[in-house]
């Protein structure tokens, strides 16, 4: 093609932009689908599975589980270092330095989830220091975290919007373990039965990862292992590993409060609704994550057109939200009969409650993206601590008064201050908070 001397370069610059912005969108789109397609199949195969369990173990028994799995998840976040929302940036930005950066963050979520497993154990000691049967569940869950430090093989495959070797590594991991809890139904297996398939799958899972192409090329002896790269990791990381664990803070400590203030029971009737509120919430992060590479590029494009991109991600997160939440709600007396049985009755209005929950999950995911792209990782610290310290004030007034509904009601004011109030406190993030509103107005 032949160019006029006056503007060849806007003009090769448009060509390229038709050529290359189709074969990225195309790239979203696959990844997209793989990543749904992942979560359709393990997060709904789980939460299929995790009625059945509920029915055989009872609120009771239930509960206890789910209370040590939440313990667990409140140092996770440790565990993961704030890794997740970092290294595909950092990926996307240093293509050559994949095999510095992909060691210095196995070493450093090594290190973090040995921490978090001990302070995990720990933590179940100082809740319950006569309670021997909770040391072991918690302590044998909480091993579940270090074999998940090699899913810095997934963030090298996302970073190329190549999500089908991971998705099934972790198909072929779910599938054998999916059987082995339903060998433990049918053949009447004890509570710890349970929690050690929990840490088996994640074992195993990581042991399918370590063998991918990726991990061979990248994670194949330590001579890449840079004291000054991990350094690095950490210092960029940290602000995101607060939030992390602010989030689950108020994600999963209702459980854990409701555990300590009435007792497992109500933890199975709370935490049967909440797997059915949350069943959804994959759609949401999967689809974040498919179009964060392509968001990364076009801020660095044009910062209007990216904004315009985003609006339209955060409005449509919205409504899927909006129709997610009417539904449950709506019918949240059928669907807990149905999937759990009388047993489990009040949990309905639970649910009726934290179904509307899920709005706000879907505008602070949405958000997710803005907030890493502008550096504003510290204000997402402040703004997951906000929403923790809500839950936790709200959850000590309202459990002993209203129980399980209480902490759905918590959860709901907590998820609207983290992922929205608060955007409107700083100057710095308005943008964002603007973006949503018009999300939710227009």
């Amino acid at each position: 093609m032949c160019f006029s001397s006056s503007q060849p370069k806007q003009v090769y610059e448009d060509v390229l932009r038709q050529r290359v912005r189709p074969r990225m969108l195309q790239k979203v789109m696959g990844n997209t689908v793989w990543q749904l397609a992942d979560k359709v199949f393990r997060l709904g195969g789980a939460l299929l599975l995790g009625f059945w369990i509920a029915r055989y173990l009872g609120p009771g028994s239930f509960g206890l589980l789910n209370f040590v799995v939440a313990l667990v998840a409140l140092f996770a976040p440790i565990a993961d270092g704030g890794t997740q929302s970092v290294i595909a940036r950092e990926l996307i930005r240093r293509r050559s330095e994949h095999a510095t950066i992909m060691q210095g963050m196995l070493v450093l979520r090594l290190v973090y989830a040995i921490v978090a497993t001990a302070l995990a154990a720990g933590s179940a000691w100082l809740l319950r220091p006569a309670d021997t049967q909770i040391h072991w569940l918690v302590a044998i869950v909480a091993l579940s975290l270090i074999p998940q430090a090699w899913d810095v093989v997934d963030y090298e495959y996302q970073s190329r919007l190549r999500s089908q070797p991971i998705v099934q590594a972790r198909a072929a991991s779910f599938s054998v373990f999916a059987l082995v809890k339903v060998g433990l139904i049918l053949s009447h297996g004890k509570l710890e039965y349970f929690a050690w398939a929990i840490t088996a799958e994640a074992a195993a899972a990581a042991i399918i990862m370590r063998c991918l192409p990726a991990a061979r090329s990248y994670l194949t002896g330590w001579s890449h292992v840079s004291f000054a790269e991990i350094q690095y990791l950490a210092r960029t990381c940290w602000p995101m590993a607060v939030a992390g664990l602010s989030v689950m803070l108020y994600m999963r400590i209702d459980q854990v409060m409701l555990a300590q203030m009435l007792g497992e029971r109500d933890v199975g009737i709370f935490s049967a609704a909440v797997r059915i509120s949350e069943s959804w919430y994959f759609i949401p992060v999967s689809i974040i994550s498919s179009v964060t590479p392509a968001l990364v590029i076009a801020q660095a494009e044009n910062e209007e057109s990216y904004c315009r991109q985003l609006l339209k991600i955060t409005r449509g997160l919205f409504w899927l939200s909006v129709a997610a939440a009417v539904i449950l709600s709506v019918e949240s007396k059928g669907i807990i009969e149905l999937l759990y049985g009388a047993g489990y009755a009040e949990s309905a209005a639970v649910l009726a409650v934290h179904a509307w929950a899920g709005i706000f999950v879907a505008l602070g995911v949405s958000a997710g993206p803005w907030f890493v792209n502008a550096g504003f990782l510290k204000f997402r610290m402040f703004q997951t601590l906000a929403g923790a310290v809500v839950n936790i004030l709200m959850n000590l007034v309202l459990v002993p008064r209203f129980g399980p509904v209480g902490a759905a009601y918590a959860t709901l004011v907590s998820y609207c201050v983290a992922a929205f109030l608060v955007n409107a406190t700083s100057q710095s993030t308005r943008p964002i908070f603007f973006i949503q509103l018009k999300a939710l107005l227009m």
